[in-house]
């Protein structure tokens, strides 16, 4: 049985899996198959999940695969190789990591923002860091293929890479957000602000120079 927040129920594709998975390890585990599996919503709503003892049993045999990969590719290899070799970006996967700043295969990736829905990311070569009258930073980054002003943030201890910023560093604003694609940035919660180049001397691989926004 699977809880899903929310107050509808969807039954996506990826949580029929999962519970797919879910039976394969119970079986797995305890010798036996559950009679039935149920998606079941915060009101009560239920939806079931038909499913086959031998799809459930080949989806884990998968997974396990999958985890025997990579910890042998971790074994195998040099840190700063392995976002190369096993990211697989997507607007979905990204949307919550922090790892972004950090990935070059996402900062290659993120040249297609504005299909989907991506992160709202910034990232581009500083152009100014101006201090303004209400205490807030606004930031001007080009991407390479526009000149972005991203007003309103803020200084001091929120942002520590963000006065230190000179012209000519790569940066990114990550988890900005706006009320409509042609309206402003704003900051959000969730908003950070990274020396790209800095992160790249940090043994990471250096991003992109031309990545637009989305």
């Amino acid at each position: 049985m699977e809880l899903e927040d929310g107050n509808e129920l969807h039954s996506k594709e990826d949580y029929q899996t999962q519970m797919k998975m879910y039976a394969g390890l119970y079986a797995e585990n305890f010798g036996e198959w559950p009679a039935s599996l149920e998606l079941v919503s915060l009101t009560g709503g239920k939806q079931g999940v038909p499913f086959a003892k031998n799809d459930c049993s080949n989806l884990l045999d998968e997974a396990k695969a999958t985890l025997e990969w990579i910890n042998e590719t971790v074994e195998n290899h040099p840190c700063s190789s392995l976002p190369s070799i096993l990211a697989s970006p997507s607007s979905e996967a990204c949307v919550f990591c922090q790892f972004r700043p950090g990935c070059e295969p996402y900062l290659l990736k993120v040249e297609k923002q504005g299909e989907d829905r991506w992160p709202i990311d910034v990232i581009g070569t500083v152009q100014s860091v101006k201090r303004l009258g209400n205490s807030k930073v606004m930031l001007s980054l080009d991407t390479g293929t526009d000149s972005v002003h991203i007003p309103r943030l803020s200084s001091g201890d929120r942002h520590p890479a963000l006065m230190a910023l000179q012209p000519g560093d790569m940066a990114g604003v990550f988890n900005l957000r706006r009320s409509r694609p042609t309206a402003p940035y704003s900051e959000s919660r969730l908003t950070t602000v990274h020396n790209l180049r800095q992160t790249a001397d940090s043994g990471q691989r250096s991003p992109p120079d031309s990545v637009r926004s989305n």
